[in-house]
Formats: C-alpha cells, sequence, structure tokens
C-alpha cells in the first residue's frame, strides 16, 4: 500500500490576501513539518496588480535564500505574460527555454517540475515547439507538467509523436 501523498503549498494569494509575513509563517510551518512541495506561478498573484507580477515568486525566492534551503521540490508555471486575468501568454520554444534558464538561477536544484499555464492556443505546430522547449527541461532532469490547457487533445497528439 502506498503512503498517503504529501501536501503541496500553493501561493496564489501571496502578496494579495496573504502578506509577506504570513507567506514566511506558513513556508516556515510547511517545511518544519517535512513537507517540500511548492507550487507557484509567474502570474501569481492574479490580482490585476501590474506591479505584483511574479510577486509571489519573489517571495518564495528571498524565503528560500533567508533559509538556505536547497531540498524544496518547486513547481513553476509559466506562460502568462501579465497577472491581469488576460489570455496573454507566449509559449513559444525560445521564450520557455529563457524562462528555464532563469528558474534554473533562481531556484537551483529546487526547481523539480516546470509547468505550462493557461494555453489557449490551438495551433499544433506552436505547441510542438512548447514540446521541443520540455526536452530541454526534461533533459535537465525536471518533471514537466501541465495547468489550464483549453485543447488538451492537441496536446495528446503532439505528445503520441
Amino acid at each position: 500500500m502506498n503512503p498517503p501523498p504529501l501536501p503541496i503549498l500553493g501561493t496564489a494569494m501571496w502578496g494579495w490576501t496573504t502578506p509577506r509575513e504570513r507567506c514566511f509563517e506558513m513556508l516556515d510551518h510547511f517545511y518544519q513539518a517535512g513537507y517540500r512541495e511548492v507550487d507557484t506561478a509567474t502570474n501569481y498573484p492574479i490580482n490585476k496588480n501590474e506591479e505584483d507580477f511574479r510577486l509571489a515568486e519573489k517571495l518564495l525566492l528571498e524565503w528560500i535564500g533567508t533559509h538556505g534551503v536547497k531540498d524544496l521540490k518547486v513547481m513553476m508555471k509559466v506562460g502568462s505574460l501579465n497577472n491581469m486575468m488576460t489570455p496573454d501568454q507566449n509559449l513559444s520554444k525560445s521564450f520557455l527555454l529563457l524562462l528555464l534558464n532563469e528558474y534554473r538561477q533562481f531556484f537551483g536544484d529546487n526547481l523539480d517540475t516546470f509547468m505550462v499555464h493557461w494555453d489557449n492556443r490551438g495551433q499544433q505546430e506552436e505547441i510542438e515547439q512548447t514540446f521541443e522547449a520540455f526536452e530541454e527541461a526534461q533533459r535537465q532532469g525536471l518533471r514537466l507538467g501541465l495547468s489550464g490547457i483549453k485543447h488538451p487533445g492537441l496536446y495528446a497528439t503532439v505528445n503520441k509523436k
């Protein structure tokens, strides 16, 4: 029998309804309890305040740096170009590779999962570019993920290739 899955700490409200100090308290308790998986995204918090774009990841990085943590399992969702609740995204191979490099530098060994976030595209050729970037992330030992995919059938088709 498999043990139950461990909790994942989400960051969608960080810097919005959850102030910095509370975020750090939650991370302290979560980490001290032995939990390690944290979910974040470039567009968190999605509060329509342009100044807060990427704030959740900044708070997480600040906590990691302050504590010298090297064993988190950060799930990073990328693609959204703002936190204004718009469908604006960039999931091209070049942009994803740029973000992959950036998050490798920021999170180091704490980066565990590289995910596509809010993909509304309906063109198979564009999704194939995303898979090319995914191949590089996988070569680097990262898990891959999808979140908010409008056309999952296209992803399934490309994945079969």
